[in-house]
């Protein structure tokens, strides 16, 4: 469920790790996020995380353990039902109403699971970019692959000439972005998190905003040349 290519590709097909990888991070593929994290293990992430000092961030579920949780939230009827029937049968989506579905998002905001903190995420984009977080060449692989980000409506969207190594991130009332922006001859992470008031705010809006402060952010090292 959710985003992504591998659930409509022709069964058979034989991904390499890059590939998974290349699909999680590019286009947001859960089924690509899963089957990685399956392979390495939620604690581990975790572990590895710490290994990093970095506290603010923890990984728990898999996105079809908490997407389930985020329908069961709307209706608990929905409690168990799995992934592959959702994605078949997508009138059990359609079917919630709008009081459900912010039940849902208010319940996935306070669940201490699978959180991070924008300072989290730039402490670890630095750590990447500076070859801290794993082999040089494992950081390079993963800023190249970052760079070839398809969705670029955040982040992008005002830096149309610029370098951007970004991942986004969106589910009921969260839309985010971060990145690594290029600016002269210097880097700088940009670490966005937002979060809608209520369902009226729509994703647009949140992007909108994303944008202009990398657009601030941008224009402040071109200006000075710091």
């Amino acid at each position: 469920m959710g985003s992504g290519l591998l659930p409509y590709v022709t069964p058979g097909l034989n991904p390499t790790i890059h590939d998974l990888v290349l699909l999680m991070i590019t286009l947001s593929d859960n089924e690509a996020t899963d089957l990685l994290l399956k392979r390495v293990g939620a604690k581990n992430v975790t572990a590895m995380l710490r290994q990093l000092a970095i506290q603010d961030m923890r990984v728990d579920r898999s996105t079809e353990e908490l997407i389930g949780d985020w329908l069961t939230s709307a209706n608990p009827s929905l409690r168990g039902v799995s992934g592959a029937e959702f994605f078949a049968h997508s009138e059990k989506l359609a079917g919630l109403t709008r009081d459900q579905t912010e039940r849902a998002d208010r319940a996935f905001v306070d669940d201490p699971r699978d959180h991070t903190s924008p300072k989290a995420m730039a402490d670890l984009l630095t750590k990447i970019y500076r070859a801290q977080a794993a082999s040089e060449k494992s950081c390079h692989d993963m800023l190249n692959i970052m760079e070839q980000q398809q969705l670029r409506t955040r982040i992008h969207r005002y830096l149309e000439n610029a370098t951007v190594a970004s991942k986004n991130g969106t589910i009921g009332y969260v839309t985010n972005d971060v990145g690594i922006v290029s600016a002269n001859k210097h880097h700088f992470v940009v670490s966005v998190y937002t979060l809608k008031a209520n369902s009226t705010v729509t994703t647009e809006q949140a992007e909108e905003l994303i944008g202009r402060i990398a657009r601030a952010a941008y224009n402040y090292f071109e200006d000075t040349g710091r």
